[in-house]
């Protein structure tokens, strides 16, 4: 059944359609009819983000998977193990994710461009600032603030790990 599998929280089109994974990624329309689904074959691991047109990026056992629009898998990515982090997606179309203790970021074609590994895993997803810093805690007690080439524009020590997702406020 649907319940077992639907535990990731949902992300909301421009035109409030609602996309969520469960076994399969579902979306479903602001009135609440089912509007269709793709059968993932796999167990959706992340919640799930859109871009500004419209694909769906998510983890899925071992993988980052682009799904556009109109259904079709755009493209498949194996990081590793299984990330159950939010994607991220920065203002070029890129995708950033964690893996266990990586940020990878991806091309809007699914090629990954760099990899940032820490000493220790992070359970935050990313988050993107308007000038394209991107920000995300890590168990080794730090909050990382990452250029767009992937290179540490500074380091804040909180002392103890942090799980929760960075926000970012508009100023």
């Amino acid at each position: 059944p649907l319940a077992e599998w639907a535990h990731n929280p949902a992300a909301i089109g421009a035109d409030g359609t609602v996309h969520f994974g469960a076994r399969d990624i579902y979306k479903v329309n602001a009135p609440g009819m089912f509007t269709g689904f793709y059968n993932s074959t796999r167990r959706i691991n992340s919640p799930a983000s859109l871009s500004a047109d419209g694909t769906l990026y998510l983890s899925s056992n071992g993988n980052v998977i682009a799904i556009p629009s109109d259904n079709p898998l755009k493209w498949s990515v194996a990081v590793g193990t299984r990330s159950e982090t939010s994607p991220a997606i920065d203002g070029e179309g890129h995708i950033l994710v964690t893996v266990d203790n990586s940020l990878l970021r991806l091309s809007p074609d699914g090629v990954i461009d760099w990899q940032f590994d820490a000493p220790a895993l992070f359970n935050s997803s990313p988050s993107v600032g308007l000038d394209g810093t991107i920000y995300l805690g890590c168990d080794d007690g730090n909050l990382y603030a990452m250029n767009i080439d992937g290179s540490v524009k500074w380091v804040f020590s909180t002392g103890e790990e942090v799980k929760s997702s960075p926000a970012i406020g508009q100023d």
